[in-house]
């Protein structure tokens, strides 16, 4: 069985309301007042790993029995560069993290195709018993004089561990 928010998703566009208009759905059903932390849970500025001291961002993160896991991505060169890699984060709370000490575990050398890594999304299949994840990666990546992508097409890709 697969975990994620998907679910709740595919629930609610199903339960639609008599006027037949999912914005009234919506409107009814969203979150009010978000409670903010007042410093972030994951920060470029504060890791200690140096694979990602300049971007750290697209998080996704899944609840599997007693644990969270975050994957992200990040580097340490100049943002909206191609060299994106992927870590990993663990969680008790959801809000006190560890990163993984072997992080990145996903480099550029791991992708068969494409420039780099992008946007995660992760399920765990308990029927299984694997992680399955989606992505995007790039490909046909030009870049301008300063090293900065302009131009390239993105592809869907799956990995399982």
């Amino acid at each position: 069985m697969l975990q994620s928010s998907l679910t709740l998703a595919i629930i609610l566009v199903a339960c639609l309301p008599q006027s037949g208009k999912a914005d009234d759905l919506f409107l009814s059903q969203r979150p009010q007042n978000w409670q903010r932390r007042d410093k972030p849970i994951l920060s470029a500025l504060t890791t200690k790993q140096s694979w990602s001291r300049v971007t750290l961002y697209s998080p996704h993160v899944i609840r599997v029995g007693d644990k969270y896991r975050m994957w992200y991505i990040g580097n340490s060169s100049l943002t909206r560069r191609p060299d994106l890699v992927m870590g990993l984060a663990e969680s008790d709370d959801g809000i006190h993290w560890k990163e993984y000490e072997h992080n990145p575990i996903l480099k550029l050398d791991d992708l068969p195709w494409g420039s780099f890594w992008q946007t995660p999304f992760v399920l765990f299949d308990q029927d299984e018993n694997i992680y399955k994840m989606w992505f995007i990666s790039i490909t046909g990546v030009k870049t301008n004089d300063k090293g900065r992508m302009i131009e390239g097409t993105q592809k869907l890709g799956y990995a399982t561990s």
